[in-house]
């Protein structure tokens, strides 16, 4: 059965920490596959040091004695629990997880896995079940480096007591799960910080992550990776491919769980309810100030393909990525009755429901006090807010991609189109919000109109109008519209005509000093292009020649001239002709055509030049000598140099003149040189 989940074939190949970079040899223990209590009488000064010297199934799963420190080193080995308790257990004590070996490609640091219907790593125990399963699977795998695993009740480490800190730097927490549901940790398939006791004024519980991976765990209710009562931090590495019924990648609960995420990734994890990545949820906060959360999918129809927080007390987003992700009510982000939400920078963007226009939103924020929501910058999607209590107006600086973020504005704020050459601007994001100086006051800018000609390129300042009053430091951002063409654009007009420009006049810090409105006219340039036809006319003859390119918008008037060209007339870019009985031999005969005004060029004529030429000249063409044949793609004449006229099977010419090879797509065509008619076929 292929599972909703993404499918997540992973090589995991990452640098290794220089805690990593050690050797075992001064003051490092092989770790016994006795397992139970270790690193008594540890301290900061001088710390167990373990390190496995193979794979190591336990025979009792670990616990960090109380108050001691530990740091254990993989050593690109898998290290398998028993499975009815966390794999490491970190009760009021330090732990530190490398892996000296991670990325390595040697086999024997090669762990297969398979993933299960419910989304774990299921990795190589050896037995003939698992291959069978292995080659089953949709979805297989290898980790490169070592491995913590087997945890599949209370998932792979598990924190708690006062002032425990687990400390990742390198290798892999993977194929764990949790299926608690209530009495004590509520999820956390590869890592569980907990605080049985709750009492105030203890030293709070900590993991920190700075490498390594946290991979294909699952939790029946929340954090498939990781669930955190108390302090989480990120500061690299990457949480992916994990599963849970909410926070498919982490979930954080209550009023001491804060989640500070600085870089790393999170992607392609799966929430089953709510939020693929990140789900916050009774007066937890999240603080985003760097790295990736990408690809990570929502599979019901709730909120949060990236990030949920609901009841929470705040998420502040200062930096990092929220991109890719698939979820409802805010695919990216989405947030119900949080305190305080506090958006200065990031990138929100490209986060969908599928199917679902009315709930496709990059950022949704539902149920929010004003007064304790505020957006300042960044770069964001489709952005909606939804049933704010007291106030809508929360946004005051930040690029956008739709328009309608005007409805959100704070007082004095302004919304207006941007582009190339804007500080801060970046491609995708044309609408820029800007916050009123603090001093409330106008700076107006003196601004004289020119007398621009259309000369392909936008007007410019200096040159087609001047401006004064321009502050050191300061920048001008000009938009503009026609009467009949809204909204603004950004930049300056290029092509002929009136326009009302507004010119906004910004600082560094996204203030707006002022906005100065003026009206310009681009007249019609000259027309640069030829101006000239020339041709062949023959008593009693009909020919035709090609006329020059005309600018867009214009068009053809009546030819007028010479009234021995007979019948002179237009169609598709040609002129046809026949010439009178009068006509003689070297003789010029000439035609105007006028030609109307385009849009940025003002009217002009083609003057036409006919040179009189012998009926026999044109028309003896002996049909015996004349060849007409095809190659893939083209046409060829010989046995002739006259001119030849190519039509297609609708009549129109697609070609004339005396080439001898003529290039055409494929088709069937009649060729007409002097009086001799063929038809020919280009394959």
């Amino acid at each position: 059965m292929k599972s909703l989940y993404t499918a997540i074939a992973f090589l995991a190949i990452m640098t290794t920490s220089q805690l990593s970079a050690h050797d075992h040899s001064d003051g490092w223990i092989p770790l016994p596959a006795s397992g139970d209590t270790i690193g008594t009488g540890s301290t900061d000064e001088q710390p167990a040091m373990y390190y496995l010297t193979g794979d190591t199934r336990l025979e009792a799963d670990l616990v960090i004695a109380d108050g001691a420190v530990v740091t254990l080193c993989l050593n690109g080995y898998q290290l398998t629990g028993l499975g009815d308790n966390p794999v490491i257990s970190v009760d009021a004590s330090k732990l530190t997880v490398c892996d000296c070996q991670e990325g390595s490609e040697a086999p024997e640091h090669q762990h297969r896995y398979y993933r299960n219907e419910e989304g774990r790593f299921v990795f190589d125990d050896g037995s003939d079940e698992w291959n069978t399963q292995y080659e089953a699977a949709d979805t297989i795998g290898v980790i490169d480096g070592g491995v913590i695993t087997g945890g599949l009740t209370l998932g792979g480490v598990f924190v708690d007591g006062e002032g425990a800190c687990f400390t990742l730097e390198s290798g892999a927490i993977a194929g764990n799960r949790s299926t608690r549901t209530n009495l004590g940790p509520i999820g956390g398939g590869g890592i569980a910080i907990w605080d049985s006791s709750d009492e105030p004024g203890e030293m709070e519980r900590r993991v920190v992550i700075n490498g390594g991976q946290v991979a294909g765990n699952t939790s029946v209710s929340g954090g498939g990776g990781i669930f955190a009562y108390e302090a989480l931090t990120l500061n690299g590495g990457k949480i992916w491919g994990n599963r849970a019924d909410k926070g498919g990648g982490v979930y954080i609960s209550g009023s001491r769980a804060h989640f500070v995420m600085n870089g790393g990734e999170i992607s392609g994890n799966n929430g089953i309810k709510d939020a693929g990545a990140i789900y916050g949820y009774l007066y937890s906060q999240f603080t985003l100030n760097g790295g990736l959360i990408i690809d990570n999918v929502c599979e019901g129809s709730n909120s949060g393909g990236g990030i949920y927080m609901n009841q929470a007390r705040s998420l502040v987003i200062n930096g990092g990525l929220i991109s890719g992700n698939i979820g409802y009510f805010g695919a990216g982000v989405s947030t119900n009755w949080v305190d305080t939400i506090s958006i200065t920078g990031g990138v929100i963007i490209n986060n969908s429901a599928p199917g679902d226009e009315f709930r496709d939103k990059d950022i949704f924020i539902n149920r929010q006090d004003g007064t304790q929501l505020s957006i300042k910058g960044g770069y964001m999607g489709r952005f909606e807010v939804n049933q704010v209590w007291g106030n809508y107006n929360v946004v005051e600086g930040g690029f956008f991609v739709e328009p309608t973020i005007t409805d959100y504005l704070t007082e004095g704020a302004i919304a207006i189109p941007v582009g190339e050459g804007v500080t801060g601007y970046r491609e995708g994001f044309p609408y820029g919000v800007y916050k009123r100086n603090t001093s409330g006051t106008d700076i107006a800018l003196d601004i004289t109109p020119g007398n621009p000609v259309y000369d392909q390129a936008p007007i410019e300042a200096g040159i087609d109008f001047t401006v004064e009053g321009i502050p050191d430091s300061f920048s001008a951002v000009y938009a503009y519209r026609t009467d009949t063409i809204e909204p603004f654009a950004y930049g300056l007009p290029a092509d002929a005509g009136s326009y009302h420009i507004l010119s906004t006049l910004v600082d560094n810090q996204g203030q707006w000093y002022g906005q100065t409105p003026f009206d310009i006219t681009i007249d019609k340039g000259e027309w640069p292009g030829e101006k000239l036809a020339t041709g062949m006319i023959a008593a009693g003859h009909g020919d035709s020649i090609a006329l020059p390119e005309i600018p867009e918008g214009a068009y053809f008037g009546t030819p007028s001239g010479d009234t021995r060209i007979l019948d002179a007339h237009i169609a598709d870019g040609y002129l046809y002709y026949t010439g009178s009985d009068d006509i003689e031999p070297g003789e010029v005969y000439t035609l105007l055509i006028p030609v109307g005004e385009g849009v940025n060029y003002r009217i002009f004529a083609i003057l036409v030049q006919l040179t009189g030429n012998e009926v026999s000249g044109i028309q003896s063409v002996d049909g015996d000598n004349l060849r007409i044949f095809t190659t893939p793609g083209q046409l060829h004449i010989a046995g002739t140099s006259a001119p030849a006229t190519v039509y297609n099977l609708q009549g129109r010419p697609v070609y004339r003149g005396t080439d001898r090879t003529i290039t055409l797509s494929g088709g069937v065509y009649i060729v007409q040189v002097g009086d001799t008619v063929r038809k020919a076929v280009v394959r």
